[in-house]
């Protein structure tokens, strides 16, 4: 279960440009890791931060680079387009989106995708460096100008697929890596709430943001599995590791591939028909979308500013169990 109590506290009501840096210097940092890994630099800046002090086991850079790939290019796909691509908005399209926002700003991003999160993170970064300029320099506007910005990118990009991306790291990584993301939530959370001025207007504050609308359908056992693989349109991120487990083979160290999986659930689908026990099946979906179900409530019961975001993804999740629920039944 995630275990996010330590690394609460409320956001700042006294914005500067000390706090400003220190968001700039976080953001740098966290992008470096979710995109190089645990490397000499990016480890000695984590190993200054008192958050992450029993989570960062001593490894050499080879186990560190082992467990880099083991996640992030064979389990969970750091990238907007991985989390909310649709039948209608495909994954060219975000990326493109993306490519245009990143394209206004002087950034140096070493990720090969513009949907990257370090490029989200670089470009975080970026805003909260001029914040802190324009605060230390006694330029008011500038610096209200750039929590505005900072405050629309988060709400309108980053904290939109930041939940099941969160919770699938803590999920499947390494403990250096699942108290990384812990720290990178609550940054974002305590950053968000600060620019919303959320404890203030707690009582008024909404956000325009919807998942896509999954109705109730017909579909085959094969077909509402295979829903499993778009995380906006199921409400969870279904690794590789998650596929195997139903199929209950092995999960191999295998580039991760949309395809594999695919191919994996269709597999474990026609061994459960054959075997005439689909009840089985359906029980261990059921066993992880709870757990998913689990790790959004944690989430919003520690970070009330960000709820209305994982309220969109828990409501998914649950809408998938009501799916399986009826496919149990029928």
């Amino acid at each position: 279960m995630l275990a996010f109590d330590p690394f609460h506290m409320h956001p700042t009501s006294n914005p500067s440009g000390e706090i400003a840096q220190e968001r700039y210097e976080l953001y740098m940092l966290l992008g470096k890791v979710f995109q190089e890994g645990l490397t000499a630099e990016t480890l000695a800046g984590l190993q200054k931060l008192p958050q992450l002090t029993d989570d960062l086991p001593a490894v050499s850079t080879q186990e560190a680079q082992a467990a880099h790939q083991a996640l992030f290019e064979e389990q969970v796909a750091p990238t907007v387009s991985a989390f909310l691509h649709t039948h209608d908005h495909d994954t060219a399209a975000i990326k493109e989106q993306m490519a245009v926002i990143m394209d206004n700003y002087p950034l140096d991003v070493a990720a090969d995708s513009p949907d990257h999160i370090e490029a989200q993170l670089q470009l975080l970064a970026y805003l909260t460096m001029l914040e802190a300029q324009a605060w230390n320099d006694d330029l008011l506007a500038m610096a209200v100008k750039a929590r505005g910005i900072q405050r629309a990118f988060l709400q309108n990009h980053l904290l939109r697929w930041l939940p099941p991306f969160t919770i699938a790291v803590y999920r499947h990584g390494s403990t250096a890596y699942r108290g990384t993301v812990a720290l990178l939530w609550h940054t974002v959370h305590s950053h968000f709430a600060d620019v919303v001025n959320y404890y203030d207007l707690m009582p008024y504050f909404e956000i325009d943001f919807e998942l896509p609308d999954t109705p109730e359908s017909d579909d085959s056992l094969a077909q509402s599995l295979e829903r499993l693989l778009s995380p906006s349109e199921c409400g969870v991120w279904m690794a590789q590791h998650d596929v195997a487990a139903l199929e209950e083979t092995a999960a191999q160290p295998t580039k991760l591939s949309s395809d594999l999986r695919k191919a994996q659930l269709e597999a474990a689908v026609v061994s459960a028909e054959e075997a005439k026990d689909t009840a089985v099946l359906l029980e261990k979906v059921q066993v992880l979308l709870d757990d998913w179900v689990t790790q959004y409530e944690v989430l919003n019961r520690t970070y009330p500013a960000t709820r209305p975001f994982v309220d969109q993804w828990l409501a998914q999740t649950k809408r998938t169990i009501g799916r399986i629920e009826k496919l149990q039944s029928e």
